[in-house]
């Protein structure tokens, strides 16, 4: 629920749109849907192509994957941090709390990454801050994926978990 009341009535360019929801025994949320599939999903595809040069579509997102004034890597970035520059900037900000490649969706046409935009989602770790003046509060929980926390966050995990110890709840298959 937490997800629903974060994002309820929020629309930005820069993250997926709720398109229908219901609770019938489980909460059902219906999401707009992308054929490109994740960051993560496009980076493994491109990095593959690029060393096997057999997926020639994915050859040329694997070339157009760079920093540079019309990188795709720039443009993506630029995408990720005005929306979450946008939910942070409202009346009642959210903080999003796990922020990776799996959880931004590309948006467009395969044949055309330059025009490719980038949408944040998996708003389900988010949480809604109060008021500074309201509370002190500060998210003292440690969520989101380890390899993608903010250092300071990491700082926490590390001294609880060990250096070289992975989380039970993030470990792999």
């Amino acid at each position: 629920m937490a997800e629903l009341q974060g994002t309820k009535g929020v629309s930005h360019p820069n993250l997926v749109q709720m398109r229908f929801c219901c609770w019938e025994q489980e909460l059902i949320l219906v999401l707009e849907y992308f054929e490109l599939g994740s960051l993560n999903d496009v980076l493994n595809r491109a990095s593959r192509a690029f060393f096997s040069q057999k997926d020639a579509l994915a050859v040329e997102w694997a070339t157009a994957m760079r920093w540079g004034k019309d990188g795709l890597l720039r443009k993506i970035s630029i995408d990720m941090a005005s929306g979450m520059c946008f939910l942070s900037g409202q009346k009642v900000p959210v903080v999003h709390r796990d922020l990776k490649p799996h959880n931004v969706l590309l948006k467009g046409s395969p044949e055309k990454c330059a025009e490719w935009s980038a949408l944040v989602s998996d708003f389900g770790e988010s949480r809604v801050l109060p008021p500074a003046e309201e509370s002190m509060m500060t998210m003292t929980t440690m969520i989101g994926t380890p390899l993608y926390m903010a250092p300071e966050a990491r700082c926490r995990f590390d001294s609880v978990f060990g250096e070289n110890n992975v989380h039970p709840d993030h470990a792999g298959p």
